[in-house]
């Protein structure tokens, strides 16, 4: 079963909510925990608690756990092998790419049954060229793994790169990968890749979401940097059932005692189920 299907599957009897796990410096200490590893671990096993049969999909950012070196890094292997135990999908938000057999290294470390962490998905960015995203592309369609290539990000610093024009296609950077986005999925006859879209982009999502030909949407920018749900009304109603809307900071900021932790994930997990179903604009918090 590929990665889209698994990811419909647990949408529909569950949620499509996304929760992402940053334990930065930050947002460690509004946790009221040290910023080392004994942290990390509080960290992750308190989100997973609270969450408990809530939500469906976690997003670690690996950047959080790399801080620690190798220490980290099992930290980070000990909360995938959390989520496996409780049935949850893994996006490795790692954002990696780079030539073709570097790439192939990436695959090894991150996807198939023989990697380290064996995630569900992984991000990545497309900088040295869609082809040389091919290694882990096909990894990824051979063990029913799914891709994110990141499109059009939340960071207004971003948006000079991805929507410059490419010479002689006709269309932005964003846009070209979209089409090759939809034209590997139509190859493999599979949802093997989808992208990243900001929440926070607005009117230029419309045209991203024709073009992927219905891929999965990986949809960070809710809360912390501004997006709401109502939002996602305004701009991704035609992708409803390909998004999946992401959210880290803010849980986290709004509290983090068990009992606070859990109700805000049961509100954004039902506003996101919501969504999903078509049931109208859901509270913006």
């Amino acid at each position: 079963m590929d990665f889209a299907t698994r990811f419909h599957n647990v949408a529909d009897t569950i949620s499509p909510f996304c929760l992402g796990i940053d334990p930065s410096t930050a947002l460690l200490d509004a946790a009221g925990l040290p910023d080392d590893c004994q942290g990390v671990r509080s960290f992750c096993e308190r989100l997973l608690q609270a969450s408990d049969g809530l939500n469906s999909i976690i997003k670690p950012q690996i950047a959080y756990f790399e801080r620690f070196g190798a220490d980290g890094l099992l930290e980070l292997k000990r909360l995938v092998d959390m989520a496996r135990e409780k049935g949850l999908l893994v996006i490795m938000d790692a954002k990696r790419g780079d030539i073709d057999s570097t790439c192939a290294a990436y695959a090894q470390a991150y996807l198939g049954p023989k990697s380290y962490f064996n995630a569900d998905a992984l991000t990545v960015n497309a900088y040295m060229g869609f082809g040389s995203l091919l290694p882990i592309l096909d990894v990824a369609a051979e063990y029913g793994k799914g891709i994110f290539v990141v499109l059009m990000s939340s960071n207004p610093e971003g948006a000079p790169i991805q929507t410059a024009l490419v010479q002689d296609a006709e269309t932005t950077v964003a846009g070209f990968l979209a089409e090759q986005i939809a034209a590997f999925n139509i190859r493999k006859e599979q949802k093997v890749i989808g992208g990243v879209l900001g929440a926070t982009i607005g009117d230029r999502l419309a045209d991203m979401v024709a073009r992927m030909d219905n891929g999965l949407i990986l949809a960070p920018g809710i809360g912390h940097q501004g997006a709401t749900f109502a939002d996602l009304e305004a701009a991704f109603c035609d992708a409803r059932r390909t998004l999946v809307p992401t959210m880290a900071r803010g849980i986290v900021r709004e509290g983090f005692s068990g009992n606070v932790l859990r109700a805000i994930v049961h509100e954004k997990s039902a506003q996101a189920r919501s969504f999903r179903n078509g049931e109208g604009i859901v509270a913006a918090t």
